[in-house]
């Protein structure tokens, strides 16, 4: 019994590794969502529901203040 758990095992783990998202534990290395040159700032997160979530910031990279947004899914995969 114990020689059919490791072999088992290790498929399960084989075919789970496509699967990981992006979400980042290391906070030397968090999930980006804007690198834009210039300011960015007031950010605002709201969960969308389904596991993601939405972020908005004030962006001036272009000299004016705009509004910008990101959605995420919950995977950590930016949608648009």
């Amino acid at each position: 019994m114990e020689r059919i758990h490791l072999p088992l095992l290790l498929v399960c783990l084989y075919l789970a590794m496509p699967s990981q998202a992006q979400w980042s534990n290391d906070p030397d290395a968090p999930l980006v969502i804007c690198d834009a040159p210039g300011t960015q700032r007031y950010l605002s997160t709201v969960e969308d529901g389904a596991g993601g979530w939405y972020a908005f910031w004030i962006d001036e990279r272009n000299g004016d203040a705009e509004v910008y947004g990101q959605r995420v899914d919950s995977d950590g995969y930016p949608l648009w």
